[in-house]
């Protein structure tokens, strides 16, 4: 009887490893699905949080006029995550960037001018290194404040 004991004990043995190891795969596959979900989610958040930040620095960039303190940081902005910006939306603030900086009424400061310009070399690097536009059109002698350059 006791080895009837012992057999038994041994065969509950083997089922509780064979169970417990199916239960830890069953766990570590319920972990990567959960990993590959989290991420997902945070790619989507990420994305929706870059939307809205670029949403923001255009609605400043086209009325800068009204938020001239705000304006240095936007340009700053724009030329920092410039890869990350669409090429047609590139196109829009290249051009509103050279009507900014052609004006004949010198409303911008030096230093955003200056910023300016190096917001449209920046987007003229990477994604839009492939757009044929003349980068001399942004320090020409005709920009109100090139002289001081």
């Amino acid at each position: 009887e006791e080895k009837l004991d012992l057999d038994e004990l041994k065969q509950r043995g083997k089922r509780h490893k064979r169970t417990s190891r199916r239960e830890k795969q069953l766990q570590q596959d319920l972990a990567e699905a959960n990993a590959e979900h989290s991420a997902e989610k945070v790619k989507r958040t990420q994305s929706e949080i870059l939307k809205e930040v670029f949403a923001t620095y255009f609605r400043i960039f086209k009325h800068h006029a009204s938020a001239p303190e705000l304006f240095p940081a936007v340009l700053r902005g724009l030329a920092r995550f410039a890869h990350l910006i669409n090429l047609e939306i590139v196109l829009d603030v290249l051009a509103s960037l050279r009507d900014l900086l052609a004006r004949t009424d010198p409303e911008l400061p030096l230093d955003s001018s200056l910023n300016c310009i190096f917001t449209a070399f920046t987007l003229l690097t990477g994604q839009g290194a492939s757009l044929d536009i003349d980068p001399h059109a942004f320090t020409s002698p005709s920009t109100p404040n090139s002289n001081a350059f």
